[in-house]
């Protein structure tokens, strides 16, 4: 009974340490020694906290905080192998380097894959000739003696990266001390503001993550180029990709064209003015109806009539000016006509 309500009370001081935490991470300490584990847990005392309990209360620890938050019982997917807890309010990026950080090398167990390729190289060893020669030829190393100590002629590459290492190669490489293979936590998975992040994302280097921003830059300056997509950054190998083939198929067709270094002149249409012309009033002569005349036919008068009508009428000052006139020429001539008389006799 009370180892019951000991697990009881692990169970809620679990799920308030969950609750009271930003990120819920779950470690795999699979192969990871009792050693190594302590000395992480030493130097993330002030980061995180590492609680190492059995898989079934972790388990009932999370279906109790998920009421709190929501999304958390996603975890116990990653429950597998030897699981323990790992709390802290950074966030879970931070978490992941800080984990990095803190890592071991150590020797090669059998069946285990190299992380990289594994050279050894050439030099002096500290064994005195003896079955170790024997072990060593196994694996394809060209020795020697030499000063009474057993030296590698030439490097020599064992195993490549991806390879799974056997036992022969596991204890040549542990007597040689190398030691190729990293350890460090398995951080499998954390939950933090309602999402999942697992491993493959959390285990990305800020170098990764900057190789890969550069590599879809480059991707994505690629594809523009290739649908000659009039985006800023590339509209200027466009233009000279455009310039360069039509210069081969000029030399293909045999034609001439003269270069200018000048830059193209750029037209500037400007929208048309439109003038508004202010009309003059137009004053409208109205012309006044002509009125035709009717013919009025005359009769026909005698001359002895009008001569009569003319005697009768009054004299006018033009009439007397005529009179007078006519009467100074008839005196005239008399006066001219005597003098010729009196010449004569």
């Amino acid at each position: 009974m009370k180892g019951l309500e000991r697990k009881k009370r692990i169970v809620e001081d679990l799920a308030n340490l969950m609750n009271k935490n930003q990120v819920v991470g779950i470690i795999d300490l699979t192969n990871l020694p009792s050693s190594t584990l302590q000395k992480i847990r030493s130097k993330l005392r002030d980061d995180a906290k590492i609680i190492t309990v059995k898989k079934i209360l972790i388990q009932k620890a999370i279906e109790k905080a998920k009421e709190g938050k929501k999304g958390l019982e996603k975890l116990e997917e990653f429950l597998g192998g030897i699981p323990a807890l790992i709390l802290t309010n950074k966030d879970s990026f931070r978490l992941s380097k800080l984990l990095l950080q803190h890592k071991s090398s150590a020797v090669a167990k059998p069946g285990q894959i190299a992380p990289n390729d594994i050279v050894i190289p050439a030099g002096p060893t500290e064994f005195t000739p003896g079955p170790v020669i024997g072990e060593l030829g196994q694996i394809g190393l060209k020795t020697a003696v030499e000063n009474g100590k057993i030296a590698i002629k030439e490097d020599k590459l064992i195993v490549k990266k991806g390879d799974i290492i056997n036992q022969k190669i596991s204890a040549v490489i542990a007597k040689l001390g190398i030691e190729p293979m990293t350890i460090t936590m398995n951080l499998v998975g954390t939950f933090e503001n309602g999402l999942i992040y697992k491993h493959d994302v959390l285990s990305i280097t800020e170098e990764e993550y900057m190789n890969n921003l550069k590599l879809a830059a480059l991707q994505a300056y690629t594809l523009a180029l290739k649908i000659e997509y009039p985006a800023e950054k590339v509209i200027k190998q466009i233009v000279t990709n455009a310039a360069l083939e039509e210069k081969a198929l000029a030399a293909k067709l045999n034609l001439s064209f003269e270069e200018t270094k000048e830059e193209p002149k750029i037209e500037v249409k400007h929208e048309p003015k439109i003038e508004i012309k202010k009309e003059e009033p137009k004053v409208e002569i109205k012309q006044e109806p002509i009125i035709q005349e009717k013919s009025v036919k005359v009769k026909e008068v005698k001359p002895e009539i009008i001569e009569k009508e003319v005697q009768k009428a009054p004299l006018t000052t033009h009439d007397r000016f005529d009179e007078s006139v006519d009467k100074a020429q008839e005196v005239l001539k008399k006066l001219q006509d005597q003098k010729m008389k009196k010449g004569k006799t």
